[in-house]
């Protein structure tokens, strides 16, 4: 990739509809305070043109960590995913799944492909539940997500795009002296994910 970036440098990619600020901090009965800041050495090693780092509340005083970015044109590689940022942070992977569910707030569309990923660090056990929108779209095969983010300039199109999404909550939480149920942590994320991933799709590129 590193060599195609360099023969096809400049090339222009497909921009957000509408920038991921956008997208609410009230989203049905989960709601975030604002923006949490990476600082400049994060957000470097990143790469994200743009992203939202926020933390949404339920009315049952639930807390999840949320995180998408959006990265523009071709570059070496896709994006860090969690299985290459939590491993890099000390975190060691217990579980590892790619499914397809069921979302409510998608309407017609309702089925989105994701990772569902625990974690565990010392005491601590996180779940990370993660999907990638790559040119519009929403795939979780890593070599197909490559692919379909070069292959537009190749067509005459502009370079793909990625969006990723990724929703995190404890399972163990030592600092806070609390423990959750697997099964409780993916139905709360799932629950956020149904009113998270509507105001993510107004704010994918438009896809010719």
């Amino acid at each position: 990739f590193k060599r195609v970036s360099e023969l096809l440098g400049g090339t222009e990619s497909m921009p957000l509809k509408r920038p991921l600020s956008e997208i609410p901090l009230k989203l049905g009965r989960w709601e975030s305070k604002g923006n949490i800041p990476l600082d400049d050495v994060t957000r470097y090693i990143a790469g994200a043109e743009d992203y939202i780092k926020r933390t949404y509340v339920n009315d049952e005083g639930r807390s999840l960590d949320v995180y998408v970015a959006y990265f523009g044109g071709i570059r070496l590689g896709a994006p860090h995913a969690p299985r290459v940022c939590m491993p890099g942070a000390g975190w060691q992977a217990a579980s590892q799944h790619r499914l397809t569910m069921t979302l409510k707030g998608l309407g017609e569309n309702n089925k989105i492909a994701m990772y569902r990923d625990i974690y565990m660090r010392d005491y601590d056990k996180v779940m990370v539940v993660w999907w990638d929108y790559i040119h519009g779209k929403n795939v979780t095969n890593r070599w197909r997500e490559r692919l379909r983010w070069v292959l537009p300039v190749f067509l005459g199109g502009k370079a793909g795009s990625v969006v990723q999404v990724q929703i995190s909550s404890p399972v163990k939480d030592r600092a806070e002296n609390r423990a959750y149920s697997e099964e409780e942590v993916f139905k709360a994320i799932l629950d956020f994910a149904g009113v998270l991933a509507p105001e993510v799709g107004k704010c994918l590129p438009e896809v010719p």
